[in-house]
């Protein structure tokens, strides 16, 4: 938001899950989302800011579980059922990595993270993957902190960016958020944000 001010854009904020939004930003129906892990086939109808702040997706399991699941090679080998966020970066790796032959269905997808929270508070899933700081944010506003744990599985690490929409948003502009994202870096403004907005820890590991 504060880079947007700085290059006089007025922000119309529109709620939809991650899989919608990357929809309607390559179908040129919204502009910019936030959040995202640029990918070639993401590039065909988007321009990139500058990375933002690293944050880690996680494995998240049931804190009722009693079976530890430290590694991925140990997730699949479980019989646990996990969940996906449809249109996420890391999914069809993801989904390569931890399924094996007959295990298809044990994997459950849903279109947002409270929806994956959901499907964990009704033991429809026993674990899934996001974003560190959006779990522990959303499972406190949802009531869910203490019906999700935080495993040591580290999925990806990466700086996400803004993606702007190639049908509608002029490189120019994008060079000048970037360069107003560049700015708030220097200057100390972007620190101080992610201090006060980025405070929520993960939920403990156990």
């Amino acid at each position: 938001l504060a880079a947007l001010a700085r290059v006089d854009c007025r922000l119309l904020p529109v709620e939809l899950s991650f899989a919608r939004a990357m929809t309607e930003l390559e179908a040129g129906r919204i502009d910019v989302v936030p959040g995202v892990l640029p990918n070639p086939e993401r590039e065909r109808y988007a321009r990139f800011s500058l990375p933002g702040v690293a944050t880690r997706n996680l494995v998240f399991l049931r804190s009722d579980l009693g079976q530890r699941i430290t590694t991925l090679d140990e997730l699949r080998a479980s019989e646990l059922r996990v969940g996906l966020e449809r249109g996420t970066a890391y999914r069809a790796e993801l989904k390569a990595r931890i399924t094996r032959p007959g295990m298809e269905r044990r994997l459950e997808e849903a279109t947002s993270l409270e929806g994956l929270l959901r499907m964990l508070q009704m033991q429809r899933i026993d674990a899934f993957v996001a974003d560190e700081y959006s779990t522990a944010f959303l499972s406190q506003q949802l009531g869910l902190a203490s019906a999700v744990k935080a495993s040591t599985i580290v999925i990806d690490n990466e700086a996400p960016v803004f993606a702007f929409s190639r049908r509608n948003v002029a490189p120019e502009l994008v060079e000048r958020f970037t360069a107003a994202l560049d700015a708030l870096r220097r200057d100390g403004t972007l620190k101080r944000l992610e201090t006060r907005f980025l405070t929520a820890p993960p939920p403990a590991r156990r």
